[in-house]
């Protein structure tokens, strides 16, 4: 493999692929300019230097593109756990690499959230106040923290419904998020729950915000047990207080006032000032008792949908399944283990890899040595074909893992990765007088990309909108990127490539068939 090559091919998937899905969100095509940059800089780089262009090119597609996007996914996690001045100094050295989003005026709002949880209010407060006036994202979520710190629940209700395009504004999620609160807060039971059952679709409201959702419009209707569900499904992405908090605005509206002042008192006891606020702010201004039962019929028809497809989440077709990948941590470990072992005897040197297990081609050469085929799937020809499969399993496993759960990512990962081992020799045009060997996770990697092929067409055919279609686009330019590739380089079994993802298609129409079958089965358990 030529690592020139290989990173000219990934920084112009990568740019392609990440220019299609900016294209679409018109808030945020100024940055088209990074792929944009980073496109020029491979161009200039072939026409000048062709044999470091990808060297070139994947270093500016590193510092302009990859670091940017790993820094917001953990600038995300450290404000969800409310480490603000962590999260304070990465949104400052992120803004020279992203300066986009409002990412200049960021680390003023993590400021402002800091002051609110530690102190001094009165500094956050007229930060958010200027804030909230600021265009875009950081705007609106300035004044949405300025109305939850404040409880201008009434004003927040007003603004909305203000806006020019009510269904427009109620598609940011956080605005969705916060207007649902500000229903329930004001005791509009039924128009929070109208509201939620036009406005939010699993299929298309991020993971995170239906989970908030979810749990905050439990509590408003004084149900414990969804809320502890909810609670549950959010994991560490959600404070413990958090949780507490929202469980006791259950109880409250469940008319268990008790346990409810009990565990609210706690959190008003806190040192912190962003814990101790609410819970004060809720012993004094309890949530308004509900008896289910005295809603409409329409008010209850929703109730019981909404807990339907919550309690049918983890069976759901497209529900989130798993948070955690233990699955893709696993098989990442034992490909390095077992690349670990090849080290000694040499990680290119046949005859090792062959004593290890390597798929013999022309098959006759395998006699009955079945295990090839699976032990194959683990080995690898040197460290730049074990660092890209590795990679690819990982960003693609925790994806794959996320929806569909341990059990099936390890099934189809695994019969992908040992089928395409096993099956492309019957394939692949090799004679006795030229033989060869197959080794690789790469089948495995394809069969991932199969998988999520599978899973974003199934929900292009059951509700098409914008956004799926251009996730499906996406997946497609990557599978006929990836052949591109591998008809104009060397020593890669396309094969195994094109087996990998067909297996992968094969067991995500399976795996799919098989949740909607039991999701309708407990649909009609739950209505007999």
């Amino acid at each position: 493999m030529d690592l020139n090559l290989i990173l000219i091919w990934t920084v112009l998937a990568s740019s392609v692929l990440s220019s299609i899905q900016i294209f679409d969100q018109r808030n945020s095509r100024a940055r088209l300019i990074l792929p944009g940059i980073v496109l020029l800089i491979l161009l200039g780089a072939w026409l000048s230097l062709p044999d470091q262009s990808g060297i070139i090119s994947g270093a500016a597609w590193l510092l302009l593109m990859v670091l940017p996007g790993l820094g917001l996914t953990w600038l995300s996690r450290l404000m969800g756990r409310r480490k603000y001045r962590r999260a304070r100094l990465l949104a400052s050295v992120l803004r020279w690499l992203h300066p986009f989003d409002g990412m200049w005026i960021l680390p003023r709002l993590i400021t402002a959230m800091d002051h609110l949880q530690r102190g001094p209010e009165e500094q956050a407060l007229a930060e958010l106040q200027r804030l909230q006036h600021q265009p875009g994202g950081i705007g609106r979520a300035a004044r949405v923290l300025l109305t939850r710190v404040q409880g201008n629940w009434s004003e927040f209700i007003e603004w909305i419904h203000s806006t020019p395009d009510l269904s427009h504004t109620l598609s940011d999620g956080l605005l969705l998020d916060a207007y649902l609160q500000a229903l329930g807060e004001t005791g509009q039971i039924e128009n929070m729950l109208a509201v939620c059952s036009h406005s939010v679709r699993p299929g298309r409201t991020a993971p995170g915000t239906l989970t908030a959702i979810r749990m905050k419009v439990s509590a408003f209707c004084g149900d414990p047990d969804w809320t502890l569900r909810a609670v549950s499904l959010a994991g560490d992405d959600i404070p413990v207080e958090t949780g507490r908090y929202w469980m006791a605005t259950a109880l409250q509206a469940a008319g268990d006032l008790e346990m409810a002042t009990h565990t609210l008192l706690e959190l008003a006891a806190h040192p912190q000032a962003g814990i101790a606020r609410p819970a004060e702010r809720r012993l004094r201004h309890p949530v308004r008792q509900i008896n289910p039962a005295l809603l409409s019929p329409i008010s209850q028809q929703i109730l019981h949908h909404l807990k339907l497809s919550a309690g049918l989440e983890q069976n759901a077709l497209w529900g989130l399944r798993s948070r955690r990948t233990p699955g893709t941590w696993l098989m990442a470990g034992i490909l390095t283990v077992v690349f670990a072992c090849e080290l000694p005897g040499g990680a290119e040197n046949y005859a090792n890899l062959v004593r290890m297990g390597a798929m013999l081609i022309p098959m006759e050469l395998n006699g009955d040595e079945w295990w090839r085929a699976i032990a194959a799937a683990f080995l690898h020809y040197g460290w730049l074909h074990f660092s890209l499969n590795t990679l690819g399993l990982i960003a693609l496993g925790h994806q794959l893992e996320r929806l569909w759960g341990t059990g099936a990512f390890l099934i189809t990962y695994l019969l992908a990765a040992t089928g395409s081992i096993a099956l492309a020799p019957l394939f692949m045009h090799v004679t006795l007088d030229d033989p060869t060997i197959l080794v690789g996770a790469s089948g495995g990697v394809m069969g991932l990309i199969g998988g999520l092929l599978a899973q974003v067409g199934l929900r292009l055919w059951t509700g098409r909108t914008p956004a799926m279609l251009r996730q499906f686009a996406v997946i497609v330019c990557v599978v006929a990127l990836q052949m591109i590739f591998d008809y104009n380089t060397p020593n890669v079994s396309s094969e195994a490539h094109l087996l990998g993802l067909g297996i992968g298609i094969g067991c995500g129409l399976l795996a799919n068939g098989l949740w909607s079958w039991q999701a309708r089965r407990a649909r009609r358990n739950v209505s007999r």
